[in-house]
C-alpha cells in the first residue's frame, strides 16, 4: 500500500476526470460517469487499477523518437498596409457651439 496519494476530481455535470499520484509514479487518469456520490464509490477501484500500474512500471516509456524541427520557420504574412484616412478639417470635426 501507498503511504502518500494524491486523488484529484474534476466533475462536470454528470462526468469527472479522475487523477490518482503517488510520489516518484506518474498519474493516472480516469473519466468516469456519475454524481458524486457514484464516483467517490468507484475510488477504490481505479486506486487498485492505479497500483497494478505502478506495479509494472512507476513511469511510463521515454519517448524515443527523434524529432525533428523544420529547417526553417513558415514565414509570417506580411501586414496589410492601409491608407491613412484623411481627419476632416478641425472645424469640421467639432464645430463650436458658442
Amino acid at each position: 500500500m501507498v503511504e502518500e496519494l494524491k486523488i484529484v476530481i474534476v466533475l462536470k455535470k454528470n462526468r469527472a476526470s479522475v487523477g490518482i499520484q503517488a510520489p516518484e509514479c506518474d498519474p493516472i487518469i480516469s473519466l468516469v460517469n456519475g454524481d458524486l456520490d457514484e464516483i467517490l464509490e468507484g475510488i477504490p477501484k481505479l486506486l487498485e487499477r492505479a497500483q497494478a500500474r505502478w506495479a509494472e512500471a512507476k513511469t511510463y516509456p521515454k519517448c524515443e523518437a527523434k524529432l525533428e524541427l523544420p529547417a526553417k520557420p513558415p514565414q509570417r504574412p506580411e501586414p496589410v498596409k492601409r491608407e491613412a484616412k484623411t481627419q476632416p478639417a478641425k472645424d469640421e470635426a467639432h464645430p463650436m457651439l458658442f
